[in-house]
């Protein structure tokens, strides 16, 4: 539910943000007084923009202000999957902004993704990572693999989950990534730790990944 006093506070915290309707992130277009009392205006994304970058008008969805199923806190970001076999990672801001839901304002987005927020409202994948919606481990590993075979001169890299991803070429193999950067290499599904990585062993295990030490080769 949320927080605010005024169908005046609520636009000018959450309009032109993404938050989430229930299980579902949304692209706030408004919020306003009408005959229902305080209302918000959504649609579920991902949202079509022209090319200046304004969601194309819609039939928009609309539910009270007062509705328990919204939510605007806990909004959590990490890897976008895009169709070309790449992912990014994106995070937030670690600066208060008087915007809550998630804009250009609060969210650091790599310019290989896209160059403005509202590019990735129409983005399947950016709604899948919202919504915590990723492929197995097993699964990814099973896509790049059949990509090489067909294309090897080409890097690939597919994630998991929010905060892991996989990435193969024939320069480097088979690398697991956190958080945007390489922590140990794969082989036959087993994840290879150096030692100064050890320490996210844990977590790895708890994502159902077989993880192993090995020694960093000497330069």
């Amino acid at each position: 539910m949320l927080p605010y006093k005024s169908v005046e506070e609520a636009h000018d915290r959450i309009t032109s943000t993404i938050i989430f309707y229930g299980d579902t992130p949304v692209y706030i277009h408004r919020c306003m007084f009408t005959h229902e009392g305080p209302t918000i205006f959504y649609h579920p994304l991902p949202v079509q923009v022209d090319a200046d970058l304004v969601p194309i008008p819609v039939q928009w969805k609309h539910a009270p202000l007062t509705d328990p199923k919204w939510r605007a806190n806990d909004l959590l970001v990490g890897y976008v999957n895009k169709t070309n076999l790449l992912c990014e990672y994106i995070t937030r801001m670690p600066v208060r902004r008087y915007k809550q839901g998630l804009c250009g304002d609060n969210l650091n987005i790599p310019r290989k993704l896209a160059y403005s927020t509202a590019r990735l409202f129409p983005d399947e994948g950016f709604a899948s990572m919202l919504k915590g919606e990723y492929p197995s481990f097993k699964e990814v590993i099973k896509t790049l693999l059949a990509s090489h075979s067909v294309n090897p001169d080409v890097s690939y890299k597919k994630a998991f989950h929010r905060q892991l991803a996989v990435s193969y070429s024939s320069a480097e193999k088979m690398l697991l990534h956190y958080r945007g950067a390489p922590i140990g290499r794969i082989e036959d599904g087993v994840v290879f730790l150096t030692p100064k990585n050890y320490w996210i062993r844990e977590f790895l295990e708890s994502q159902n990944l077989k993880v192993q030490e090995h020694e960093e080769r000497a330069a």
